[in-house]
């Protein structure tokens, strides 16, 4: 089956685990501090804590929007053909795996051609398949920029 950004998950679960940490962290020191507490450092440490773990959650929760609008794409998409214009890594990379940028002409039935860019963490065991000339890709109906690969699915008519 068909899955989402690979990356968001990581970073997502990733950042809810940090999160909690931090907060409860936070949360102990907090206590700990006791009830009459001053503007002092440690109370400033505390709340760097809950700060660092509520922007934490932000970055897991937005990562979590990500992966179920690619999971969204994939499910209800319009399958089409994305043909390689270009490829080339943006520099980030997580757990060592590149994030790329793919420069693609979108052809969906129906549809004129169009140009679109994918852009996502690529895992190890798919690397190769960055040389391939063709994608099956699956567009967003109402927004034709909205592009997931379908990495598990063959490139209709055999384009690659």
């Amino acid at each position: 089956m068909a899955q989402g950004s690979t990356s968001g998950r990581q970073i997502g679960g990733a950042m809810r685990i940090v999160a909690l940490v931090l907060i409860v962290t936070g949360a102990i020191l907090w206590v700990g501090l006791g009830p009459d507490r001053g503007m002092d450092a440690r109370t400033i440490i505390v709340a760097c804590f809950f700060v660092v773990g509520g922007v934490a959650l932000l970055v897991a929760q937005r990562a979590g929007r990500a992966v179920a609008k690619a999971d969204r794409i994939l499910a209800t998409g319009l399958p089409g053909v994305g043909t390689v214009i270009s490829v080339a890594q943006t520099g980030l990379q997580v757990n060592h795996q590149p994030e790329v940028v793919i420069e693609m002409t979108v052809a969906v039935d129906g549809r004129e051609p169009y140009r679109a860019t994918w852009k996502d963490i690529v895992p190890f065991i798919l690397l190769a398949r960055l040389d391939d000339p063709a994608f099956a890709v699956r567009v967003d109906p109402a927004d034709p920029q909205s592009i997931v690969i379908a990495w598990d699915e063959p490139v209709p008519g055999g384009a690659s």
